[in-house]
């Protein structure tokens, strides 16, 4: 039986053995520079992808340690991050893709180019939880520095603005003015589809995102049956989006996902199978101080989806 979920501690050996090329974000948490530090003793190449604003311009930071791309350290975002894959010679690799410290827009393309693409002889995910999100005060949390706003995510279909018949399936996190400006800015004519993670990482947690969303729910069109999940495991995520779209196949199918990475791994997934999925993200800049410790550590095999 396909088993979509494995904890790092139960597959450490045969990863630290089997991986040749390891993909991670840059950022100062100590959750995202874990999964580096357990392959600093191995040959692999070790690459840090970023994305920065140039003059207004997305611009591709990629730093390797075998120092592959020292003479090119910006490459333009949609046209730069195909090269990159050509040059890391990524269809003859056993990938390890780690999620945690990965900006949303890098892991929906990178997603997409390896399963449709560029694809990898072995393609792993992973995800670190923290210990504990910052808190600024009760149910008040430091994760994003600021929102860019919504626009096109590369690689993936888009919709038409003007479609009659929309929804919006919304999967739920801790900051509801981001989905209430979502809708407000562009989609007051969705119905809404809100999806919870439960069980919650911790047990408390999905009271809490029900709470910080229910203005924007209160303020729409939304179906009443709210959907669960489990928001460690991206193939629930494509589970609950398939249950969604085969009711509603007719219509524009729009997703955003507020909360969880392993949640945008199985958006992206789901969208790569699907041309007739459109996500949306409104860009977030993550706080470097977000959170604090390391907690459950999530291996994703995700080979079985490439195409």
């Amino acid at each position: 039986m396909y088993k979509p979920v494995f904890k790092f501690q139960d597959c450490k050996d045969y990863l630290l053995s089997t991986i040749d090329i390891l993909i991670i974000g840059n950022s100062s948490e100590e959750r995202c520079s874990y999964m580096k530090s357990q392959y600093l003793k191995t040959d692999i190449e070790i690459v840090e992808i970023e994305m920065n604003k140039v003059d207004n311009n997305d611009l591709l930071c990629v730093v390797s340690n075998k120092g592959f791309f020292e003479e090119e350290k910006k490459w333009p975002f949609y046209q730069g991050m195909p090269k990159v894959l050509d040059k890391l010679n990524i269809t003859n690799k056993n990938v390890l893709l780690d999620i945690t410290g990965l900006q949303v827009n890098i892991i929906y393309y990178l997603i997409k180019l390896m399963i449709t693409k560029y694809t990898p002889q072995l393609l792993f995910s992973c995800y670190i939880e923290p210990d504990e999100y910052t808190k600024l005060e009760a149910d008040q949390y430091l994760l994003n520095e600021e929102v860019f706003g919504l626009k096109a995510i590369p690689g993936f279909a888009k919709y038409k603005e003007e479609a009659d018949k929309k929804i919006l399936i919304a999967f739920l996190g801790f900051e509801g003015e981001r989905l209430l400006k979502i809708i407000e800015e562009q989609h007051s004519d969705a119905i809404v589809y809100p999806v919870i993670s439960f069980p919650a990482y911790k047990s408390y947690w999905n009271y809490i995102a029900l709470k910080k969303n229910y203005e924007a729910l209160n303020n729409v069109d939304f179906y009443k049956d709210i959907a669960y999940y489990d928001a460690r495991d991206p193939i629930d995520t494509m589970n609950v989006i398939n249950t969604i779209y085969n009711k509603n196949h007719r219509k524009t199918v729009l997703i955003t996902s507020l909360g969880t990475k392993p949640t945008i791994l199985g958006v992206a997934l789901s969208a790569s199978h699907n041309k007739h999925i459109h996500p949306i993200s409104d860009y977030p800049l993550e706080s470097e101080k977000k959170s604090s410790g390391i907690g459950r550590i999530s291996i994703y095999p995700i080979s079985k989806y490439t195409l």
